[in-house]
């Protein structure tokens, strides 16, 4: 066998160097990523713990990490709306996070969750937003295409016209007798306001403020606004 010549003894040894950088490269515990390596932004109901154990990746080599598919997972987790992975060398990763913000608590059923702008419910956690939604029959349910709980997009918007005209109001029922109902509170007592069906409501509800300004004006005081009727507006001085 003849020697070998110094081209191809250079080419053994750049394939030499290669392997041995490679052997190292996959071995040596500075690629992977522990959990001081990672780096989590833009949470609040998210616990940091629960990003990186959702991330799958704890522990892993950083060649062997691709970020679109954490992100995805994460995704996945109740409060995050949207994330975004960056892997970097030294091995560090960086999530973004962008969480939902939840606009109303919602007692379905005689347990809490809340509710974001798009009706996409999570676990309550925490004190929450101050607008309640009492729904003891849980009639505000909507199951999606993967059978997740939603909350009824037409419910909500209802919610959002009469949290519009009065702010003040934190707690609103919703259940078959009466559809949707809440309290007022006055200088001279509490007044209940039955809205009623959600059809035309919007109409219905912008006469409110005028009724509670002439019950005002002439000093008097309504146990019962009732609102649910498309043509009329019937008040009681005491509940019946």
């Amino acid at each position: 066998m003849p020697p070998l010549g110094r081209p191809q003894l250079l080419s053994l040894s750049v394939i030499f160097v290669v392997l041995l950088l490679t052997i190292v490269a996959s071995t040596a515990e500075f690629f992977y990523v522990y959990e001081e390596q990672f780096r989590v932004e833009g949470i609040h109901y998210t616990e940091q713990a629960e990003v990186i154990q959702a991330s799958g990746i704890r522990g892993w080599h950083i060649f062997f990490i691709d970020p679109d598919k954490v992100a995805r997972r994460l995704e996945e987790l109740p409060y995050v709306r949207s994330a975004h992975v960056t892997v970097g060398f030294p091995p560090r990763v960086l999530i973004r996070v962008e969480e939902r913000q939840p606009v109303l608590r919602w007692e379905r059923k005689g347990t809490l969750f809340w509710v974001d702008a798009e009706g996409t419910v999570m676990p309550a956690r925490g004190e929450g937003p101050p607008l309640l939604v009492v729904d003891p029959e849980g009639m505000a349910t909507q199951t999606g295409p993967d059978g997740e709980i939603r909350f009824d997009p037409y419910v909500l918007d209802a919610l959002k016209q009469v949290h519009a005209i009065l702010p003040e109001v934190s707690t609103i029922y919703y259940d078959t007798r009466g559809g949707l109902r809440f309290i007022l509170s006055d200088a001279q007592g509490d007044i209940q306001v039955n809205l009623g069906s959600l059809i035309g409501l919007e109409e219905r509800l912008h006469r409110l403020p005028q009724v509670l300004r002439e019950m005002r004006a002439r000093g008097e005081h309504f146990g019962l606004i009732d609102l649910s009727r498309p043509d009329e507006v019937v008040v009681f001085k005491n509940p019946p």
